[in-house]
């Protein structure tokens, strides 16, 4: 059973990363965790996974091998618990760039784990499957493109921790930080020391067609605010090959200051986003919810 279970969540996985624009991150945390009975001690332990971040919907869903460590039992003569297994579970990323940094997102998630359970005692060891539902909130904060921090609280509901029988249960608590890498955009971005490059709003569209013998004409805009819809590049010119130094979460908000430009690639605004600037399609920008 156990087995079919393990299976069956990692061929969801690899099903949900083929059949979505999903980006792959891999997390390695530390944790704490903690029984409710006093006299159980605390414990370190760690955290290494796996996540399919969608680009299209703030939506995740990731898989996590978990090691709590040795929670010694005061007045046992050493007799411990200790939990190993996995943790699988779907989640929620909201971003909170109105409130702190652009690159910033809280996060909340529920799932479904599997472990082993062990009881040390002087006596022997007792070893049960245990297994049921978590769920868990945290925050996210990207420090390069390929580099984040997060911290979390995570619970572990009815795990085996051998109190009054050899299948009593209680709640795990576990609190993390650590640090998650991803995939990096197409474009790399530009080191943080160095000078954005200054990308002017074009006086005509001859500026930005130089070798178009009729471009299209501009047209008027109906908003000056709009929320980008997915992690987009800002790109130097309304081209589709243009470079695109300076990224963009789903959420941020930006100031359209230059009509709408069409070519044969789409719809183009030029916008501005703090000291960022550049040129986005119509279909990256959401003007119903600035």
């Amino acid at each position: 059973m156990r087995k079919t279970l393990l299976f069956g969540l990692l061929v969801g996985l690899l099903a949900f990363s083929a059949a979505t624009e999903a980006r792959i991150r891999m997390n390695v945390e530390g944790l704490e965790s903690f029984y409710k009975y006093s006299d159980v001690q605390s414990s370190l332990g760690y955290k290494l996974g796996v996540e399919y971040q969608l680009d299209t919907l703030p939506l995740f869903a990731g898989l996590n091998y978990l090691d709590t460590g040795f929670h010694e039992i005061d007045g046992s003569g050493g007799a411990a618990i200790i939990v190993r297994g996995l943790n699988t579970s779907v989640g929620y990323a909201l971003p909170l760039n109105r409130f702190f940094d652009e690159n910033t997102s809280a996060w909340v998630k529920a799932g479904y784990y599997i472990a082993d359970a062990k009881g040390r005692a002087t006596t022997g060891d007792i070893s049960r499957n245990t297994q049921g539902f978590s769920y868990g909130v945290g925050a996210d904060c990207m420090v390069k493109p390929w580099l984040g921090l997060r911290v979390g609280f995570e619970q572990l509901v009815a795990v085996k921790d051998f109190q009054s029988s050899a299948d009593s249960t209680s709640n795990l608590s576990l609190f993390s930080f650590g640090v998650f890498f991803t995939e990096p955009s197409a474009t790399p971005a530009p080191v943080r020391d160095a000078p954005s490059p200054e990308v002017r709003a074009p006086a005509s569209t001859s500026q930005v067609f130089p070798s178009a013998a009729t471009p299209a004409a501009p047209l008027s805009n109906t908003a000056t605010r709009a929320r980008v819809v997915r992690p987009v590049g800002l790109r130097g010119r309304p081209t589709a090959d243009a470079e695109a130094p300076q990224r963009l979460n789903a959420g941020t908000l930006v100031d359209v200051t230059a009509p709408l430009m069409h070519n044969e690639v789409g719809n183009w605004y030029y916008v501005t986003a703090g000291e960022m600037k550049g040129w986005l399609l119509d279909s990256e920008l959401d003007f119903s919810s600035p």
